[in-house]
């Protein structure tokens, strides 16, 4: 088939579509290009913006350059390297690279002409520029005292235990706040450490001398009692911002505490002990022992009086805070036995008696609470009739008294005063402690309190303090006494504030605390052959101790 030939007219018209279409196209072209033009001033000044905060950079870090803006135009080859050739079709060839020698930053600065950090004045459209002052200079006059500050505390609290056993070692006298004597009677405070005693290979590899050196060590952090009060303090506000929430009646004094607060009755409280089967199951063997000894020693008789306290009173609130809790009643009913050769005194009492008769900081109780427990013990001694009666209660303001339970718990808000008896006619005694003899203030030292001669740290122990502390063995002779019956008294600290006034009924009183002396009570019973009458005087605790345990031992299994 022959080909189409186009006429002259076609041909014309065709020529004339193809120059409508180029014009259509110039005209686009045209109007990008009119955009270029216009965008070329808007990055003209970014252009300027970037030379002058280039400029900036390198004034304060010469290394960055010499602060122009990036060329549009093709980067010139640095020292070292050379263009690449141009190949056909517009490629270019692989880059020649040489090693760059490093050069110190100052030296970079040199030779780009930067002066340093001086303060270059830029010019951008007319405007005059000065160059900023870093942010760091701006603030190193705050910044180094801080830091100076931060680095005395961490060399203070890495070097001051070295320092001031250094102190101590030397005999250089330091203030108490100062060392850690302020929490000689504290929780975690200062506890027996002799590294020496423990270093050997065999102390080394037991661990011994690890921990030992460690108590050591913790002996001389500076200022500790501050320390252990501010880190109770703080836990126990979140402890009672917690308990907002539940609205228990008393919670623990920090974490992992076993005191108790109870601030609607401002005092301080043990957390109550579990009534598991070995406690029973103690109680038992030491209600048998007390029952063997009595059998053993017919001619003497025998009175058990068990002190309660805020871990088994009844109606204590922290009963609540465990599950099972041992009361007095439950030990009560294992001692309180019809077939034993013993007499038990029931020495339970209300939770409004307990809080008005013991201390609020103490695990003792206070001279109210003693002298209610002495008139039970001596009715049931047989002296009803002629029982003691005070003349007026003493009460010391100061100092105030911060006991056992302020102690453990890291407390300071709670406070006792130390109370005591006067009677218009109380007997002289003759006292012998461990066999040395002393005087009637030597068991209450009321004449030291009244004087002020008292102890300067405010968590001293009040009560051994002015009554007196624990003895293994002390004689109280009445010389006055009608008797001629003598008491023994196996007890622990709870009859320290109220011997005495046993001691009244007797021409004399033995008082045997089995935690300070290992005879056994068959062996001291063999020895005094006038005593008549043998009283326990205890508080749970040691009334199940081992240390009693052993002392209601026959003698022949001692040998």
């Amino acid at each position: 088939m022959a080909p189409v030939r186009r006429d002259g007219a076609d041909e014309c018209g065709g020529v004339v579509l193809r120059h409508v279409r180029r014009l259509r196209v110039a005209g686009h072209l045209h109007a990008v290009g009119a955009a270029v033009v216009e965008l070329r001033e808007p990055c003209a000044h970014l252009h300027r913006g970037v030379a002058a905060l280039g400029a900036v950079a390198a004034q304060e870090d010469p290394g960055l350059g010499r602060g122009r803006p990036a060329s549009r135009h093709r980067r010139r080859p640095a020292e070292g390297q050379h263009r690449r050739a141009a190949l056909p079709g517009g490629l270019r060839g692989p880059r020649v690279c040489r090693p760059r020698p490093r050069r110190d930053r100052r030296e970079r600065a040199r030779r780009c002409g930067s002066p340093g950090r001086l303060r270059a004045e830029l010019h951008v459209r007319g405007v005059e520029l000065v160059q900023p002052v870093h942010l760091l200079s701006v603030l190193g006059g705050i910044v180094r005292p801080r830091n100076i500050l931060f680095a005395s505390v961490l060399c203070m609290l890495l070097c001051g235990p070295a320092l001031i056993g250094l102190a101590s070692w030397s005999g250089v006298a330091l203030p108490s706040w100062l060392t850690a004597d302020d929490a000689a009677y504290l929780s975690g405070g200062i506890v027996e450490a002799d590294p020496a005693a423990y270093a050997s290979l065999e102390g080394f590899s037991s661990g011994e001398f690890q921990i030992a050196a460690e108590d050591a060590v913790g002996n001389c952090i500076p200022m500790k009692a501050m320390a252990l009060l501010a880190n109770a303090a703080l836990q126990r506000s979140a402890i009672e911002a917690s308990n907002a929430l539940f609205g228990w009646e008393c919670y623990p004094a920090f974490y992992g505490s076993s005191i108790a607060e109870m601030p609607s009755r401002h005092r301080l409280l043990e957390i109550a002990e579990k009534a598991t089967g070995d406690t029973l199951a103690t109680a038992s063997h030491i209600r048998d022992g007390l029952d063997a000894l009595s059998l053993r020693h017919p001619e003497q008789r025998f009175f058990v009086y068990m002190g309660p306290d805020s871990m088994n009173i009844e109606g204590s609130p922290t009963a609540k805070l465990i599950s099972n809790p041992l009361t007095y009643g439950e030990l009560s009913s294992i001692f309180e036995d019809e077939d034993g050769h013993f007499q038990w005194i029931d020495g339970n009492v209300t939770f409004d008696e307990f809080a008005d008769g013991w201390n609020s900081t103490d695990h003792h109780w206070n001279i109210q609470g003693a002298f209610r427990a002495y008139e039970r013990m001596a009715s049931a001694l047989g002296f009803r009739d002629e029982l003691l009666v005070p003349a007026r209660l003493v009460t010391y303001d100061a100092p105030s008294f911060r006991g056992t339970f302020a102690r453990r718990g890291l407390e300071t808000r709670y406070v006792d005063q130390m109370t005591d008896y006067e009677f218009a006619d109380f007997p002289q005694l003759s006292i012998t402690i461990d066999g040395a003899e002393a005087s009637m203030d030597s068991l209450v030292h009321w004449k030291n309190y009244q004087a002020a001669n008292v102890g300067a740290n405010a968590f001293t122990s009040r009560y051994a303090e002015y009554f007196h502390t624990d003895y293994g063995l002390i004689t109280l002779e009445n010389e006055e006494s009608d008797s001629r019956q003598d008491l023994l008294i196996v007890a622990d600290s709870y009859s320290n504030c109220m011997e005495r006034f046993l001691a009244v009924h007797y021409r004399t009183t033995y008082v045997l605390d089995p935690r300070h002396d290992d005879e056994t009570i068959d062996a001291f019973l063999a020895q005094h052959q006038d005593v008549s009458d043998v009283l326990f005087i205890m508080r749970s605790p040691n009334m199940l101790a081992q240390t009693t345990e052993h002392a209601l031992e026959p003698e022949d299994m001692r040998e």
